[in-house]
């Protein structure tokens, strides 16, 4: 592929993505938590097909698509620190790794290491948003893994990170 029909395929899919992202999100008035990764360049110094990957990666542009979206439909969007994301339990304490895709709660159930990230970035924004807010306490997720149900067969299909029922929007 030429480098600007390269570009278009994804400017395409960051507009297809982030647009099913707010949809989403708005199907049940939930808030956007994403990551805080605008130092990533500057922090980044690998190997030169490191650096390549790194700058077809359109991670910044996802996440400014899903911005304006968000903001146009009226949904709260915060950027919080992704640091140890990964690595902890959304449930408190820390993750047992089985090997670098999956991990085991301390409650015993078996997540992916995305997952628990997706969980504990919905927590720290739900959080965030509270204190900003002036609300009080902890903010948990509906679906917290500790209340979790095994599932079979979800391959495909949008899984709820988390829903903010502490704030109405408009």
């Amino acid at each position: 592929m030429h480098g600007r029909r390269a570009r278009k395929i994804l400017t395409d899919s960051c507009h297809y993505v982030s647009k099913k992202l707010v949809k989403i999100a708005k199907e049940y008035n939930a808030l956007i938590s994403l990551e805080n990764l605008r130092r990533i360049r500057t922090q980044a110094n690998g190997s030169k097909s490191f650096n390549k990957k790194l700058s077809l990666w359109t991670y910044r542009k996802i996440q400014s698509y899903t911005h304006y979206k968000a903001l146009i439909e009226g949904l709260p969007v915060v950027y919080v620190n992704p640091r140890n994301t990964s690595k902890t339990s959304p449930i408190g304490g820390k993750l047992e790794f089985i090997n670098y895709k999956w991990a085991k709660l301390p409650s015993g159930h078996i997540i992916t290491r995305d997952h628990a990230a997706s969980w504990n970035l919905a927590l720290r924004g739900s959080s965030l948003l509270a204190r900003d807010v002036g609300l009080r306490g902890r903010v948990e997720a509906p679906n917290a893994p500790d209340q979790m149900q095994p599932q079979e067969g979800m391959r495909g299909k949008p899984v709820q990170v988390s829903k903010v029922s502490l704030v109405t929007y408009p």
